[in-house]
């Protein structure tokens, strides 16, 4: 869906300068110039892989300061398997900067029990399962962010996160919903 929002402003425009109606220009570069729409996929990842690197920066200041934020982005920056999957539109790479900022949010709980700081949180583990089912085990992070400072499994804010979560997921991923049997099916092949 976020390429899905991408394409369409890319479309658009060239539908424009072409003066093809928007359905001539999806097929146009669908059959014959699917290059064209793979780099608007390329650098949609690459944008993502780069702000994954910040995020990583972010949370390894919070924990372990500036140097240490300062060689993890370094390291992060030249990891095999970023470098590989950047410049490939797959979902690796948005899965991991929506892990990435749900782990940033899940550590601020520590200092901040707002509500909207665990709507965020709740926000970006939907995403980041949105993403790739993988990416929900990052509501681990989440709730045991919560519980190390001995607030109730039933507090409200940690509950506002899991419904936060749900929904997120529920709207970015609709045919979860629509096509249950399937996804039913694929996920327990991914289990």
């Amino acid at each position: 869906y976020l390429l899905a929002v991408c394409y369409t402003p890319f479309l658009a425009l060239q539908a424009l300068l072409r003066g093809w109606s928007f359905a001539q220009t999806v097929a146009h570069y669908y059959f014959w110039q699917t290059e064209d729409i793979l780099l608007v996929g390329r650098a949609v990842s690459a944008l993502l892989g780069a702000a994954t690197i910040a995020w990583l920066t972010l949370i390894t200041r919070r924990i372990y300061g500036d140097w240490a934020a300062m060689a993890g982005a370094a390291f992060a920056a030249v990891s095999v398997l970023a470098v590989r999957q950047a410049p490939l539109a797959a979902a690796d790479v948005p899965m991991s900067f929506w892990f990435a900022a749900a782990l940033w949010a899940a550590l601020r709980l520590s200092a901040h029990e707002r509500l909207r700081d665990y709507a965020l949180a709740g926000l970006l583990v939907g995403l980041a399962d949105s993403s790739k089912y993988h990416g929900a085990l990052i509501a681990v992070a989440v709730a045991v962010a919560h519980l190390q400072l001995r607030r109730s499994p039933l507090d409200k804010r940690l509950l506002l996160a899991a419904f936060v979560s749900i929904a997120t997921f529920s709207l970015t991923s609709p045919y979860v919903l629509i096509e249950y049997e399937r996804f039913a099916q694929d996920f327990g092949a991914v289990v």
